[in-house]
C-alpha cells in the first residue's frame, strides 16, 4: 500500500470507527434502559393477589417495601441513562456529518464515477468488493483494482 493509499484509508476510516462507537453506546444505553425498566417504584399499587373469588380475580393494594437508598440508585440510574442517550445522539449526529463531509470529498477529489462508487460503498456502506462489482458490473477483482486507484487519487487530492 501507498502513502497516498495509507492516508485516504486513514481519513475515510474515520466514519466506520464512528459508526462503531455509535454502535458501541447504543448497547449501553440499551442496557441502561433494560435495567432501568427493571427497577421497582416505590408506590403503592393495586395488583392481582392470584386468588380468584366467585370468578372474579382478587385485587389488593401492594407495597414494594422499598429502602429509602433505592429511590437514590433509581435516580442516579436514570440520571446514567439520560446522559448516555444524550453522548448517544451526539455522536450520531457527529457521524452523520462525518459521512457527509467525506461523501463530499469524495465527489470533490474524485474524477470517475465508478471510483467514486467503489470509496463510498467501501467506506461509507461498508460493502465487500463483490457488492460493489455486483452495481458498478465489474469482477470482485477489477473492483479492487479499481478501488486501489480511487485510493491512490483521493490520497494524493486530500491534505
Amino acid at each position: 500500500m501507498t502513502e497516498n493509499q495509507r492516508k485516504a484509508r486513514d481519513y475515510l476510516d474515520q466514519y466506520r470507527k464512528a459508526c462503531v462507537q455509535v454502535h458501541y453506546l447504543k448497547l449501553e444505553v440499551d442496557f441502561l434502559r433494560a435495567q432501568a425498566e427493571n427497577l421497582k417504584s416505590d408506590t403503592i399499587e393495586t395488583g392481582w393477589t392470584g386468588r380468584m373469588i366467585m370468578g372474579e380475580k382478587e385485587t389488593a393494594q401492594i407495597g414494594r417495601g422499598r429502602k429509602p437508598a433505592d429511590n437514590r440508585q433509581q435516580e442516579m440510574a436514570l440520571c446514567h441513562l439520560a446522559d448516555m442517550s444524550t453522548k448517544l445522539d451526539k455522536k450520531r449526529n457527529d457521524a452523520q456529518a462525518l459521512n457527509m463531509e467525506i461523501s463530499a470529498a469524495i465527489d470533490d477529489f474524485v474524477d470517475s464515477i465508478e471510483k467514486r462508487i467503489c470509496l463510498k460503498m467501501r467506506h461509507l456502506l461498508n460493502k465487500k468488493f463483490r457488492e460493489i462489482g455486483e452495481v458498478i458490473s465489474y469482477t470482485e477483482q477489477h473492483t479492487s483494482r479499481i478501488y486501489h486507484e480511487a485510493l491512490e487519487d483521493f490520497g494524493r487530492r486530500i491534505k
